[in-house]
């Protein structure tokens, strides 16, 4: 009867060294949650905030006065490159060099009716030149 006794007891007592770790490990999971959370909830407001549909297009236009040569040979032609920076919906290019004019588009693929943004833009220009509207480039 008495190695059933002691056997409770010591039994009782790593329980209850066990539960006391259990609990220190809960705070800590408890604390590492509540940290997860918050930086959810700000990464979540950030996602919303930078949204392609709510952020502005970049548009660039660069216009170069001046003949241009590469070891002594005329450039005749200039093809852009352009990136599209994370959380933008699409960039645009425009380089003017001489009387041409030329574009570069760069969309995010995942935002709708982006990808015919080239077309309705040359259409546009076609539009303006019909309506007797210069689309030289002014100096």
């Amino acid at each position: 009867m008495t190695d059933v006794l002691v056997w409770t007891i010591e039994r009782r007592l790593e329980l209850a060294k066990r539960a006391e770790l259990l609990r220190k490990e809960l705070g800590e999971l408890e604390a590492e949650d509540a940290r997860l959370e918050a930086a959810e909830m700000v990464f979540g407001q950030w996602a919303e905030a930078t949204k392609p549909s709510r952020t502005m297009p970049i548009v660039s236009n660069l216009t170069l006065r001046h003949p241009l040569a590469v070891l002594g040979a005329e450039v005749v032609r200039l093809d852009p490159l352009m990136c599209l920076p994370e959380g933008f919906p699409f960039t645009v290019l425009i380089i003017t060099h001489g009387e041409t004019s030329v574009a570069c588009f760069v969309t995010d693929s995942s935002l709708p009716g982006l990808s015919t943004l080239p077309q309705r833009w040359h259409d546009a220009l076609k539009n303006l030149q019909m309506s007797g509207h210069s689309t030289a480039p002014n100096r």
